[in-house]
């Protein structure tokens, strides 16, 4: 399996969801690629945000060494599944899509509810608004792995 979360900037939501899946998964999917990237190209090199580093570094995850590149149109032939963080980066990633590989972009949804989870972008919040991204993204990988039918 190959999955590529994108956000806006890649300095926060995606590189945050991409340690954590990696961690999720280590033992029972070594096999798997994950990573992340931008839809904006104008961060591209820049290390997560500080916050989100602090945030996953208490946490035992490290994604300091990651850096910012934006989405190829590759990607959407490479990944099996691209992963948006919310309705923005779904249309503008549904927009730069062709017909072959429109299908693999998704959203997070609920497993309950099925309703699409935003993971709101807490780039310009405070430094609280990356604990609440944190949670939020367990939460929604968690979903995501159990629809998949993996459990950790």
């Amino acid at each position: 399996m190959k999955v590529l979360f994108v956000c806006l900037g890649n300095i926060c939501r995606s590189p945050m969801a991409e340690v954590m899946l990696r961690d999720k998964v280590k033992h029972i999917q070594p096999n798997w690629t994950i990573d992340s990237a931008g839809l904006m190209g104008f961060l591209e090199g820049m290390a997560p945000d500080p916050r989100g580093q602090e945030v996953m570094i208490k946490r035992g995850m490290d994604i300091s060494h990651l850096r910012s590149r934006k989405v190829q149109p590759e990607d959407l032939n490479q990944f099996d599944c691209i992963i948006a963080m919310d309705g923005g980066n779904f249309k503008d990633l549904i927009e730069i899509s062709t017909p072959e590989n429109r299908h693999k972009i998704i959203q997070f949804t609920h497993i309950q509810t099925g309703e699409t989870i935003h993971v709101p972008d807490p780039v310009l919040e405070e430094a609280i608004a990356f604990e609440r991204t944190f949670h939020l993204l367990d939460e929604c990988l968690h979903y995501w792995l159990q629809k998949k039918g993996i459990s950790i």
